[in-house]
Parts: C-alpha cells; sequence; structure tokens
C-alpha cells in the first residue's frame, strides 16, 4: 500500500476508513478464485506486481519474498495454510494502528515511511 493512493481525499493523511476501504479492495483483488480465502500463491501473486520483477531481482527479490511469505503467516492467526477476509483485515488493521505513531487515528506520510514494511 503506498500513502498516495490510499488518500483518497487528499488530505495528506490515511484515515482510518480510507485504510479499511484500501485494504478491502487489496483482499478482494488478491482473491482470484472468489472463495473468501487468500492461499498463498494468490497472496505471493499480487503481492509483487510485475514490474517490481523485473526491477528487483536477486538477494533483494529474495528478501522481499521472504518478508511477504513471513506476512502471510502473520496473517494466518489459525494457522490453516490460508488467511480469510477477517484474518486479513484484522492483520491489516493492526498494521495500520502500529504505524499510527502519535495514536490520533490517521496515519502521515512520515509516520507512514518510519516504520519497516513486511
Amino acid at each position: 500500500m503506498t500513502a498516495r493512493i490510499v488518500d483518497e481525499n487528499g488530505d495528506g493523511v490515511i484515515s482510518d476508513d480510507e485504510a479499511a476501504a484500501r485494504y478491502e479492495e487489496d483482499f478482494t483483488a488478491m482473491d482470484f478464485d472468489r472463495d473468501g480465502m487468500l492461499s498463498d500463491d494468490e497472496y505471493m501473486a499480487v503481492r509483487i506486481a510485475a514490474r517490481a520483477r523485473e526491477v528487483f531481482y536477486g538477494p533483494y527479490n529474495q528478501q522481499v519474498q521472504e518478508r511477504k511469505r513471513h506476512r502471510f503467516q502473520t496473517l494466518d492467526a489459525d494457522a490453516d495454510g490460508k488467511v480469510s477476509q477477517s484474518e486479513f483485515m484484522i492483520g491489516s488493521r493492526e498494521r495500520f494502528q502500529g504505524s499510527d505513531l502519535d495514536k490520533d487515528g490517521k496515519v502521515t506520510a512520515w509516520e507512514f515511511r518510519s516504520l519497516p514494511r513486511l
């Protein structure tokens, strides 16, 4: 998720509502078979775009893939090998709240970029 894309109203911050709407859209985009669950393959396929694969290769790409696998495992709260929409939204909310450093319910571009991406 990039800050500019999520900031729907252009006020320079990402609100809780904007983040929730974007994460919901992300889940829908990744759920290729529309079964309400993300498989590892679905998650990994969408989380790295074709352009990124061209640019990031070798050891860096391997690190990106490992972080994404770790993130998938973190989202899979019941460890069944799939991520439900509920698991995805709960994990995404936690990630958003972790980025909200001053706990005002909004994430600025500075807050967004200050934390490591998983």
